[in-house]
Parts: C-alpha cells; structure tokens; sequence
C-alpha cells in the first residue's frame, strides 16, 4: 500500500505501510517513528555463552554514533557485569 492511498484524514503520524518480514507476517511502521534507544538484555542477547563479539560491539559503536542510546537491561548484579563485560562503558 502507498502512503498516497490512504485517506487523507490522518494525521501523517497514524499512517503506516506494511513492512515485509521474513515470517510472512505484514509488519507496519509509522514513517515519521525514530527510536532514540535500543534495550537490550546481556545474557543469551548481547553476549553468546558469556562472550560479546566484536561485531557487536562494533554494532553498539554505530549506534552510538548514529545519536542513539544503547541501554543495558539485566538481572544480573552490576558488580558482576562490570567482571564479566568488557563494554559496559558503550551504556547509559
């Protein structure tokens, strides 16, 4: 669907377009949507059997530098993340 079909009643920030996903479901976002943060987990999310990659590492650095915030959601204590990641600087 183009964003030129739909009626013209709305307001720009309700007007979604479908998104194809890799499931075959039809995703929607709203065109005007920016996310300012990204929450993620550490255990079994940002760090595979303990480890963080570089690569995501790396990942995090772009989204730094794209003026986005990576934010660290865990349940572990923060004496031991600070043993465990070596990146906990790149977090709010």
């Amino acid at each position: 669907m183009r964003l030129s079909t739909l009626p013209a009643r709305l307001p720009r920030a309700q007007r979604t377009f479908p998104i194809p996903s890799s499931t075959g479901m039809q995703l929607a976002r709203t065109p005007s949507m920016r996310y300012l943060a990204l929450c993620c987990d550490y255990d079994g999310t940002l760090a595979t059997e303990g480890e963080v990659f570089p690569e995501t590492a790396a990942a995090l650095e772009r989204l730094i530098a794209s003026k986005r915030r990576p934010v660290l959601v865990t349940g572990r204590e923060l004496d031991q993340l600070q043993t465990v990641c070596p990146y906990l600087d790149l977090f709010e």
